[in-house]
């Protein structure tokens, strides 16, 4: 080698680790290009790394490939190669089209550290794959108990989010499998497993909790089932949770408790088009005891559809006619039945008391104070019957309580409702 390509290897060497790649990028280039035969896989390295950085992620795959060649087992060599690969076909959305073969080069290249791109390139097939047998198999390149335990947290609208540990993520994925599989005492002796761990948040416990009840309803271990809805329900009540805790409830027999529970899902806050399932729950519970209005939910399921541009299940299909309602037509019959319905059931509810607390500056909502409880609950001013004067901060009054919608923080709350003006809290309130 002569001096000068020796000079110009020392200078990219010292460019490249003052970070000057710019610099760098051009000796590196010139070396490997003119003067290939005086060149080593560490030069092909430090050339591709280069052409990394500046996110020319191509031309850092081939020359990492030709490096290769010069010493196949140059692990920063293969790890390079992978990450490239990585960037190219596998974090892109969507994906290459070469994705698979890029994934099984990335798990032929590398081992599962931290270092490489093997736990980003798994979860994300995992994500992908529409078969829970692949999605095994793919997750058995992992080792859960070497995955991070470290929960990420982030900014997200000045709100600090917190994103699951890659070992929780691991087991999340794992038991989602298990349960598509149809595995469901395998899957619910891992969510118990997972479950005892001291490490797991409560908002993580939450959803292994719910894959754990299902594996209970899908064992038909109802009681089982139902003390863990009950439980995830004080927590957290979305309309899928309450829609799950219907089909336990008619599992068991309960009919009006089942009727009861889907229709306060059907009211919760979701999307209709999301809720399909849901509908045709409430068709099957009201075919003995209210044919018209099971019939409607029948004919939303085959309007969303349509809208959707979803195909129409053989069974609906006699539904799929020029007459069939709109969707905005059925919603707003559907809804009118939910509300009367639900108001039933309010009727029902015992009468509490409290205190008025304050009105918002709108004057139209505000919040009272709930007797014998440390509970604040949110109120409309047009629940109140009687004089809206008498609805000051200080005012004791009798109210019931229903589920409503928080619009600022986008999720079910409890509201009180049907607010009569009281003398004192001893008053007789029945």
């Amino acid at each position: 080698m002569n001096a000068t390509i020796f000079e110009w290897r020392k200078q990219a060497m010292a460019a490249r680790k003052a970070g000057e790649i710019d610099k760098a990028l051009p000796l590196f280039k010139k070396l490997w290009c003119e003067h290939l035969e005086h060149c080593n896989a560490w030069d092909g390295w430090a050339y591709a790394w280069c052409l990394y950085k500046q996110h020319n992620y191509a031309d850092a795959l081939a020359i990492s490939t030709d490096a290769r060649a010069l010493d196949p087992d140059l692990d920063v060599l293969k790890s390079l190669q992978a990450w490239c690969l990585y960037h190219l076909a596998i974090k892109p959305n969507p994906p290459g089209s070469d994705f698979a073969d890029a994934v099984d080069q990335i798990l032929a290249l590398c081992a599962p550290d931290r270092y490489s791109p093997v736990v980003r390139t798994v979860f994300r097939a995992v994500e992908l794959a529409t078969q829970p047998a692949e999605q095994l198999r793919l997750l058995g390149f992992l080792e859960p108990e070497q995955l991070s335990k470290v929960s990420e947290t982030f900014q997200d609208r000045h709100k600090t989010r917190t994103l699951p540990s890659d070992w929780l993520r691991y087991w999340s994925k794992w038991t989602e499998a298990l349960f598509r599989l149809g595995a469901y005492t395998d899957c619910a002796e891992r969510c118990e497993t997972i479950l005892q761990q001291d490490d797991i948040s409560g908002s993580q416990q939450i959803w292994f909790q719910r894959r754990l009840a299902r594996c209970f309803f899908s064992l038909q271990q109802t009681d089982k089932a139902l003390d863990l809805y009950y439980t995830l329900l004080k927590h957290k009540t979305d309309w899928f949770l309450k829609k799950e805790l219907a089909e336990v409830y008619l599992q068991s027999g309960q009919l009006s408790q089942s009727l009861s529970c889907a229709i306060d899902a059907a009211r919760s806050w979701g999307e209709p088009s999301k809720k399909i399932h849901l509908y045709l729950l409430l068709a099957q519970l009201l075919d003995a005891t209210d044919s018209q209005r099971a019939l409607e939910h029948r004919q939303l399921v085959v309007a969303l559809r349509l809208e959707q541009q979803w195909s129409i299940p053989s069974d609906l299909a006699v539904l799929n006619q020029k007459t069939l309602p709109t969707v905005n037509v059925l919603m707003q019959s559907l809804t009118q039945y939910w509300n009367a319905s639900a108001d039933e059931v309010i009727d029902k509810e015992p009468l509490q008391q409290g205190q008025i607390l304050n009105l918002l500056p709108h004057g139209k909502a505000g919040f009272l104070s709930v007797e014998g409880s440390k509970k604040n609950l949110y109120f409309e001013t047009r629940a109140f019957a009687g004089n809206p004067d008498e609805l000051t901060p200080g005012a004791y009054v009798s109210f019931k309580v229903k589920e409503g919608f928080d619009k600022k923080k986008q999720r079910v709350s409890q509201q009180a409702v049907c607010l009569r003006r009281i003398t004192s809290l001893k008053e007789a309130t029945s």
